[in-house]
Formats: structure tokens, C-alpha cells, sequence
């Protein structure tokens, strides 16, 4: 029996075909930097509206630290 393991998550896959559905998941997404900002912004717009609804200030997340650093050598 084959099995395969996927390099990103590490889930192992017993057939071919599930595992080729599922590197799917992990396919290369070139975005341009505004792109990148977007995306990251709707995926997590939930966050953003609840620390601007509570006045929440600096927010020290993973999310935040990430869009910080972007913004900062985005160069526009």
C-alpha cells in the first residue's frame, strides 16, 4: 500500500486521489501585495470590526504583527 504524506500539514493520505484533491488546499497563490492585504483583511474582518467596536487600541496578534510588517515595506 501507498501512502502519502502531505509536506505542509502533515496529514497522511492512504490513496492518490485524495491525496491530489488535497494539495489543492496548499496551492501556490501569487498575490500581488494589495491582493495579499485583502485577502487578509476579509478573512479576518470578524477581528477587526470587534477590536474597532471595543476601542481595543494596539492589538499585539499574529494577524496584526503580519499587516504591520506588509504595510511597512509595501513601499507604495
Amino acid at each position: 500500500m501507498s501512502v502519502d504524506i502531505c509536506a505542509e500539514c502533515k496529514e497522511t493520505f492512504y490513496t492518490q486521489d485524495t491525496y491530489h484533491d488535497h494539495m489543492k488546499v496548499h496551492a501556490y497563490k501569487p498575490y500581488t501585495i494589495d491582493e495579499l492585504v485583502t485577502a487578509i483583511y476579509e478573512d479576518n474582518l470578524s477581528h477587526f470590526e470587534y477590536m474597532d467596536n471595543m476601542n481595543g487600541g494596539d492589538c499585539d496578534c499574529a494577524i496584526h504583527t503580519a499587516l504591520t510588517i506588509i504595510v511597512k515595506y509595501w513601499g507604495e
